[in-house]
């Protein structure tokens, strides 16, 4: 695996698990992750010899049709979702909640991580939504579709209680972040660029325009808006309790997210904790936005 796309998966996996579990949980979140091999099926089944079911998250990586899998030790599956509705301890099944919660935590993991690929790598980067299933361990066979894999062997802590699960890549993901995808040559990034990429976007920061960064500190309005529309004023005085304003948004289409009245992403309206939230599923690029800021 090249070595740069090695460092900044590794290190993005960490920070959308260990952000979106912080927001989510509101517990201290410690996560572990070890280096990607390329391996087979086999190697990703005997991680688990010792549980007899596991969790697994399946997701479609839009651009180059290939899946990223989540693999997590069952009770490690509970505790997260007990914690999702405010259960603080772990458990040894899981139900059709939990498995909405597991989905809902996934989808927010999965879209931080498209974020950041995306930075990363200059190319487009996005995934379709969870699908969560409990397993016997023997199931991952016929589940994960590659027989030759990438994956890399992490665990979480939450607050002193520590679980494992495994991150695993389809070939075809791995060879679309390298330039390689089938019949797309003409995305193809050269080792050059794709290194000079990586290091104008590293995850510390510490190579971004030194002045840009002094502004990283003030506080900026952000409004989420799902549409608008014009009234003319006679129409506004007679509105109240009951009126119905029809808005210029088709009921499926994204809401805005706008920051300091410039729009710089999309995303769907959820739920988190009885509080709405926007899940963003589009956004323009760094350049854009940070001309859009000025």
């Amino acid at each position: 695996m090249n070595e740069a796309i090695n460092n900044y998966l590794k290190q993005n996996l960490k920070e959308s698990i260990v952000s979106v579990l912080t927001m989510l949980l509101g517990k201290e979140i410690k996560v572990e992750v070890g280096e990607f091999e390329e391996a087979t099926k086999d190697i990703v089944v005997n991680k688990f010899t010792e549980n007899r079911k596991i969790v697994l998250a399946e997701i479609e990586q839009k651009e180059s049709k290939g899946r990223v899998y989540l693999l997590f030790d069952k009770k490690l599956a509970g505790l997260i979702a007990n914690l999702m509705v405010g259960v603080e301890e772990e458990k040894d099944e899981i139900n059709d909640e939990d498995i909405d919660a597991l989905s809902e935590t996934m989808n927010q993991v999965s879209s931080s991580l498209a974020l950041g690929l995306k930075e990363a790598s200059g190319k487009s980067f996005g995934f379709n939504q969870a699908n969560i299933k409990e397993l016997d361990v023997g199931e991952i066979y016929d589940t994960i579709k590659s027989d030759d894999i990438f994956f890399i062997d992490s665990s979480i802590d939450i607050e002193q209680k520590k679980g494992k699960f495994v991150f695993v890549l389809s070939p075809e993901i791995m060879l679309y972040l390298e330039g390689k995808e089938k019949n797309n040559s003409s995305s193809s990034v050269s080792p050059s660029k794709k290194s000079s990429v990586s290091k104008q976007t590293n995850f510390s920061g510490e190579s971004m325009d030194s002045k840009l960064s002094m502004l990283f500190d003030v506080d900026l309005p952000i409004i989420v808006r799902i549409g608008k529309t014009s009234m003319y004023l006679k129409n506004i005085l007679k509105l109240g309790i009951g009126s119905i304003i029809q808005l210029d948004k088709i009921v499926d289409e994204p809401v805005e997210l706008l920051v300091n009245n410039k729009l710089i992403a999309r995303g769907e309206v959820v739920v988190v904790e009885s509080n709405f939230a926007l899940r963003i599923t589009e956004i323009v690029s760094k350049e854009e936005r940070i001309k859009s800021l000025g």
